[in-house]
């Protein structure tokens, strides 16, 4: 969603159970579902850990699924995600989308604007997981770091671009918000 700036520090927020099982997360679930590389060239050096994915095929008729990680993850994700709506965001609307997103050392994500009409009528949201200090994050070339524990919410209609020359992986919560207001703009197919 456009708003005026690049990025909203929505505050802290309690991952820590969250980040204890991602830790523990093995290469081969990492490498489960490639969905989103194959479907965005930007994110071919991630991966993912797809909860919540919508197919947007048929815009403006959407059908929200659950994915692979599922039944593994939402019970950690979803308070995470239910608390920041509830202190940031009016009730009433639907999650599009959310992912685990990993970027590892010396991976990129290149510049690009998320072009999907759902991006403009959704609130992109950003849960840190873990980081490092040479990670980047760049904003309509501002760059910034996320920091593990706060929320974020990304202008991603700005274009924006990660790299992560530290030592180690960067893996983040990323949710689509769509909120009441916003919920006339789509059909949700059940």
């Amino acid at each position: 969603m456009n708003f005026s700036g690049t990025l909203k520090n929505l505050g802290e927020i309690d991952i820590s159970q969250l980040k204890e099982v991602i830790e523990q997360c093995s290469e081969q679930e990492w490498q489960e579902n490639l969905l989103r590389q194959q479907q965005f060239e930007v994110h071919y050096q991630t991966q993912s850990l797809l909860l919540l994915f919508c197919d947007l095929d048929a815009w403006p008729n959407v059908r929200i699924n659950k994915e692979h990680a599922w039944d593994k993850y939402a019970h950690l994700a979803k308070p995470i995600m239910d608390e920041v709506l509830s202190k940031h965001y009016p009730a009433g609307g639907t999650i599009l989308r959310c992912v685990l997103a990993r970027l590892d050392q010396g991976g990129i994500i290149k510049p690009h604007v998320d072009a999907h009409p759902s991006f403009a009528i959704g609130h992109r949201i950003h849960v840190p997981i873990t980081t490092n200090d040479k990670v980047r994050f760049t904003i309509d070339g501002k760059p910034h770091h996320l920091n593990v524990g706060n929320v974020f919410e990304v202008n991603n209609l700005k274009k924006h671009s990660v790299m992560n020359k530290g030592n180690s992986a960067r893996v983040t919560l990323i949710f689509d918000y769509i909120p009441p207001e916003n919920m006339s703009s789509i059909n949700l197919i059940d």
